[in-house]
């Protein structure tokens, strides 16, 4: 578990004004204890794509990027937010966990890093079950889009994650943590197959 909690683990969600993104024409929170269904509005009311990390030790700030994610826009985000609380938080003595995406793996971002001195932690390729992040972009969707909540514009739709990112993220962040250790073990069970995290 000490090996855990110097990890900052990150990852990136894209959010819909339209509710949870991808679903096409409605959506069931599963989790509710009443089946509710949400009709979308179909207004092409937009998107945002988030990045955001979480540790023991505090949440990084939820960075918003404009258009698709590269490696300069995501070097740039990893000063704006991971940097800083890796020297607040860990005195630069912590692991870095991304996943493969290409603006993660691109040879200059990986020399980037590595130039900051900062550890990246070696991810699978395929490892839907291993990040708890993920955990927490389900308890946001079911936060930010409770009772099918839609959004008019891209401006409410920001305002509402942040709002959520702020009060509901950090209350799972210790029992996620410490889950890493049963999730691991899990997916060796699964052989890399889904796992119940």
């Amino acid at each position: 578990m000490a090996f855990w909690h110097q990890v900052i683990f990150s990852d990136e969600k894209i959010w819909s004004c339209n509710g949870p993104f991808g679903s096409s024409q409605r959506w069931v929170d599963c989790r509710a204890k009443s089946s509710s269904y949400a009709r979308r509005q179909h207004s092409g009311g937009g998107k945002v794509h988030m990045w955001a990390g979480m540790s023991l030790r505090s949440l990084t700030m939820a960075v918003f990027v404009e258009g698709g994610l590269n490696a300069v826009k995501y070097q740039q985000v990893l000063l704006e937010a991971l940097l800083p609380l890796g020297l607040e938080m860990y005195d630069f003595n912590f692991t870095f966990q991304q996943d493969n995406a290409l603006a993660h793996t691109a040879n200059s971002t990986k020399a980037w890093l590595d130039a900051l001195g900062v550890t990246v932690l070696p991810w699978p390729a395929r490892s839907p079950d291993l990040n708890p992040i993920e955990n927490i972009w389900g308890v946001l969707s079911r936060v930010v889009y409770r009772k099918g909540r839609q959004f008019a514009r891209v401006a409410e739709l920001k305002a509402a994650v942040l709002a959520a990112w702020a009060t509901e993220a950090q209350k799972y962040v210790v029992p996620l943590l410490e889950s890493m250790p049963r999730r691991l073990q899990a997916v060796l069970v699964a052989r890399g197959h889904h796992t119940k995290y």
